[in-house]
């Protein structure tokens, strides 16, 4: 997260989230997960770089998620139904150079539930010597 701002960024952004709400157990392995030190030092500074305004009822990530589904920096709310009818709108991700999705192998497959069986078939068997006292 050291090499890019925008990841160290968002990772701010969830450590104020997890302050704001007093999730400290959370907060304690995150911040060292994520290279982390201390505090938010800044929340001003950091709604600031948000381009929000640190309100004290909710956190800054709170406040930009609200602001994004109602469709820009407005502070008019929107129904809860609007999340879903943009979700209809999202196109899947177009990623090049994927590997192709590999079919299963229908060979390794049967060998792997005959290794299954025979095991199961050891299994039973010791259970069997075990029960007549062998």
């Amino acid at each position: 997260m050291r090499n890019s701002d925008q990841a160290s960024f968002v990772a701010e952004l969830i450590r104020e989230f997890l302050e704001f709400y007093h999730l400290d157990y959370t907060a304690a392995i995150f911040g060292p997960e994520t290279n982390l030190k201390g505090k938010t030092p800044d929340r001003n500074g950091l709604a600031k770089k948000a381009g929000v305004e640190a309100k004290q009822d909710k956190p800054i990530l709170q406040h930009l998620i609200e602001m994004i589904q109602d469709g820009g920096f407005s502070s008019s709310a929107k129904p809860a139904n609007s999340i879903s009818k943009q979700a209809d709108k999202i196109e899947p991700l177009n990623v090049p150079n994927l590997p192709k999705e590999k079919k299963p192998d229908t060979t390794q497959k049967q060998k792997t539930d005959q290794n299954l069986n025979k095991g199961q078939s050891l299994l039973d068997d010791c259970l069997r010597e075990e029960k007549s006292g062998y």
